[in-house]
């Protein structure tokens, strides 16, 4: 009967930790999940802060139509715009040995902002220095062009065997440039 009752007794104590034990494992990941987001969105406020507290009269250059050329994918109607965009991204491709598998445009779908963004989604293949020159070329291009959704993957098999040539970069991203917004949707000369 002793050991009945201690037996009992356990399983009670049991019944009345584990739900805590388990309940804390929920909250500590909750809580370090919800820090990860914290961090992200931290960073993106901190890029936008940035970019909000940038002012035109102070761009270095000295000229505000000299910014309009530096940021501006330059005037003409949005589908123009966008081949031009898709032809240059392909020259930065070409120049570094690295092949464009697919080029598609993106939609904007923001209209509450003063700017239209115009958009190439890229799929691209090369070897890894190539793929990363064109990266620096677009970080570096004017007009400016941002890169998101960035996916990458390597062709590399096996260190096992010996590969006569560097492996294949296979990258998708979305290439953005923008042109400025006037009151009725439509873009500014």
């Amino acid at each position: 009967m002793r050991i009945l009752g201690k037996l009992f007794g356990f399983a009670i104590l049991l019944a009345l930790v584990a739900p805590l034990v388990f309940g804390g494992f929920y909250f500590w990941s909750d809580i370090t999940s919800r820090e990860e987001e914290w961090a992200t969105s931290s960073e993106r406020f901190d890029r936008l802060r940035s970019v909000a507290a940038f002012d035109i009269a102070q761009y270095p250059l000295g000229s505000r139509d000299q910014f309009a050329a530096d940021a501006y994918l330059g005037s003409g109607t949005p589908a123009i715009l966008t081949a031009n965009l898709q032809s240059r991204l392909r020259e930065f491709a070409v120049q570094r040995g690295v092949e464009i598998v697919q080029a598609s445009e993106l939609k904007d779908d923001s209209t509450d902002n003063p700017f239209s963004k115009l958009g190439i989604r890229l799929e691209m293949s090369g070897p890894a220095a190539g793929i990363y020159d064109v990266l620096q070329q677009i970080e570096q291009s004017k007009p400016w062009l941002f890169i998101d959704n960035v996916q990458m993957r390597s062709g590399f098999v096996d260190s096992a065997q010996q590969q006569p040539v560097e492996p294949s970069m296979f990258v998708g991203m979305d290439v953005w440039g923008v042109m400025p917004r006037i009151a009725d949707g439509t873009k500014q000369p």
